[in-house]
């Protein structure tokens, strides 16, 4: 009993291990079984068939299956789902329709499998072509057949456009492949297939007859414009006379159907009726047609005359000056006849007229040949003046106390006639007038239309007296202010010395012209003279007025007269070494004097040579103003530069002493560093007066750094050790 547990458990263990084994094992998708070699789809057939098989294990009961179908390329990029298909998960194989989408054109399409659950995909078809065919009938040509007329060609078309290339037939055989047009220049039968790979043949149009015939001359005797009186009999002619030709005239594009197929020439009887625009088709028996040049039929433009004027109608005579009368005509070569108060005074072709007399003026004008007969033109009128008005302005660059001349002009003179008329006169007339420019009512005998006025002294009121034969008239007036040039202040000195100084400013001179004198932007004073005193410094300036128009000047600077006006070099205060002499100079000043303290001169150059220590005066003058200075010469011991200084207030090596040769000499740059290398004194005129305050209160000495240059060069450097006790 045990024993046969035990097989039965061995049984059912590997038939659970067999099962396991199965469904372990990958379902394969093979590729879909097309049951046609192409498709054509139609509205009327869109029903094709293939077999989707797989093998070795059914697929989950979620899967779904997807036809899939590619691109014209064969390209699954992105695929079009034919069919979706979920209740075939167990059958290994079965057969199933689908439909083509509508926009199917192309040879190499391709359909594959694909699975969900799991996700699987078929190996695909081979390439097949597959083309819808569209519901469509091809008509050529619109079923008319063709003549082509010497040589000439035509094109035949298509009336859709369906496929992307279409075959051409010609008398049953292949022609070309091309577009759902041609163009042809042989006779045949013509017809075309639309391309639809190995659909072709499905679509194809009706046959036109194309026809070949010798060319037609169509052309219409004579002038393209016709022109006819009304009542008057033109004809038309063809040039080619041929009985076995049809004859088809138009008027205004429409045929005129009254008339026999053989009508060779056309009698026009000239009215609104008939007047248009005609042509000719010629066809013959082969079907061939010739088209004439459009011809003008039309009532003639003389009988249309107009006449207009192109000169004013009123116009004013000058003297010895003429006037031109101009008219315009639609006529063509007219007759002109010009008349001065209904008489004849001058008879041509001319449609000017020189008139140089006043009155009224008009033209008649005629056209040979016209059917109308004689056209009056508008009246002119010529008048003599009876009045003038002069005006006269500024050059237009002018500005009123701003313009330093200027030029003053006729700006119009406006003639007017006895009716109330005005008429500008013309620049190149003026020389019939007589011209005197007044200047506040007095005349400057100018007699010029125009006059430059130079410079303010003529500023005033000024006016034109115009006259012309007996007439006389005066412009308006012009009031011309000009400006005055730009104004400059001097000054007879710079300086003001501190002690009751004076300086005159001075400024140019112009006649009855008011001086306002300013400082530091306050008024001083009104004058009418040139010059002003002042017994103080200060910013300066002038603000000049004449006949209302004012000018000022540039600032004039005048400082006080001070001590630093004065250099001393190399300072006032001179170290000597024993036994030489220093020089000390001053510069700035227009005389020196050089005193000892006894007020004895030693010298009255601009320099003076120091032999002994004591005390000597500068009594230095600038611009009529005395500096006194004064300088002190020690004599100095030092001869080296120290290297240790005792700051402890003692009076003994509390100061840094140099020896004579580098102190108060600007060219002498002195540098002192402290120990971390901060400068503590850069000077360009050492005084023997470093340092002026205790450095440290440590009792530890502190070493510091000189650095002694001369014109930038290094002249000595070292180091200073500060003892504070």
């Amino acid at each position: 009993m045990r024993q046969k547990l035990h097989q039965t458990v061995r049984w059912i263990l590997c038939c659970f291990l067999l099962t396991i084994f199965q469904f372990s094992q990958a379902q394969t998708l093979n590729a879909p079984e097309l049951s046609f070699a192409y498709a054509c789809a139609s509205d009327n057939f869109n029903n094709f068939n293939t077999i989707i098989s797989y093998d070795t294990n059914p697929f989950n009961t979620d899967n779904v299956f997807y036809l899939e179908l590619s691109d014209a390329s064969g390209s699954f990029a992105s695929p079009q789902i034919l069919k979706t298909i979920s209740d075939k998960n167990f059958s290994f194989e079965f057969e199933t329709s689908f439909s083509f989408p509508r926009d199917i054109a192309g040879q190499d399409y391709k359909i594959r499998v694909r699975s969900t659950s799991p996700a699987k995909i078929s190996p695909t078809t081979s390439s097949f072509n597959a083309y819808f065919i569209p519901n469509a009938v091809l008509i050529l040509n619109n079923y008319e057949d063709v003549a082509i007329c010497g040589g000439s060609s035509a094109t035949i078309s298509l009336n859709v456009d369906v496929a992307s290339s279409y075959i051409w037939y010609k008398d049953g055989a292949f022609y070309q492949e091309a577009g759902n047009s041609i163009s042809v220049t042989t006779s045949g039968e013509y017809h075309a297939e639309a391309f639809f790979g190995d659909c072709t043949g499905q679509l194809h149009s009706n046959i036109v007859i194309v026809n070949f015939g010798e060319e037609i001359d169509a052309r219409i005797e004579g002038e393209n414009t016709v022109e006819a009186c009304p009542g008057t009999t033109h004809t038309l002619r063809a040039v080619t006379d041929n009985e076995f030709l049809d004859y088809r005239w138009f008027r205004n594009d429409v045929e005129l159907t009254d008339l026999p197929p053989y009508t060779p020439q056309l009698e026009l009887q000239a009215s609104d009726n008939t007047y248009g625009t005609y042509k000719l088709s010629l066809v013959n028996e082969g079907g061939c047609e010739a088209i004439s040049e459009t011809i003008s039929f039309r009532e003639p433009t003389s009988n249309t005359t107009t006449v207009t004027a192109e000169s004013p109608l009123e116009n004013i005579l000058l003297d010895e000056n003429s006037v031109t009368l101009r008219i315009a005509t639609s006529t063509s070569n007219p007759r002109v006849s010009w008349y001065r108060n209904d008489e004849l005074v001058a008879n041509g072709i001319s449609l000017e007229y020189q008139a140089n007399e006043a009155g009224t003026y008009h033209a008649k004008v005629s056209a040979p040949g016209s059917c109308l007969g004689v056209v009056d033109s508008p009246e002119f009128k010529v008048f003599d003046p009876v009045s003038f008005t002069a005006l006269i302005d500024y050059n237009d660059d002018y500005s009123s106390c701003e313009s330093i001349n200027t030029q003053i002009n006729i700006k119009s003179i406006i003639a007017k006639a006895v009716n109330g008329f005005e008429q500008d006169v013309l620049p190149a007339h003026f020389d019939n007038f007589q011209f005197n420019w007044t200047k506040d009512n007095a005349s400057i005998n100018e007699t010029g239309p125009s006059y430059a006025i130079e410079s303010y002294t003529e500023n005033g009121n000024y006016k034109l007296e115009s006259s012309f034969n007996d007439l006389d008239f005066v412009s308006n007036e012009l009031n011309v202010k000009l400006g005055l040039p730009n104004v400059t202040l001097s000054s007879d000195t710079e300086f003001i010395c501190s002690n009751n100084g004076e300086a005159v400013i001075t400024t140019v001179a112009y006649e009855g012209a008011t001086y306002n004198w300013y400082r530091n932007g306050q008024l001083m004073g009104s004058t009418a003279s040139n010059t002003f005193e002042v017994n103080t410094d200060g910013t300066f300036y002038v603000v000049v007025d004449i006949n209302g128009c004012s000018t000022t000047s540039d600032d004039l600077i005048i400082n006080l007269f001070g001590e630093d006006v004065i250099s001393v070099f190399p300072s006032t205060a001179i170290f000597i070494a024993p036994n030489t002499s220093e020089i000390i100079s001053a510069s700035g000043g227009d005389s020196y004097l050089w005193k000892d303290t006894n007020g004895l001169v030693v010298s009255s150059a601009d320099s003076f040579t120091i032999n002994e220590p004591g005390t000597y005066y500068l009594v230095a003058t600038k611009n009529g103003c005395e500096v006194v200075k004064e300088i002190t010469a020690e004599i100095l011991e030092v001869v080296e530069v120290p290297n240790i200084i005792t700051p402890n207030q003692d009076n003994i090596n509390d100061k840094w002493v140099l020896p004579a040769k580098f102190i108060n000499d600007p060219e002498v740059e002195v540098t002192i560093c402290d120990p971390y290398g901060q400068p503590v004194l850069k000077t360009n005129s050492y005084q023997n007066n470093w340092p002026e305050n205790s450095l440290t209160d440590k009792n530890e000495a502190s070493i510091y750094y000189y650095f002694i240059q001369k014109n930038g060069k290094s002249v000595k450097k070292g180091s200073i050790t500060v003892v504070s006790r």
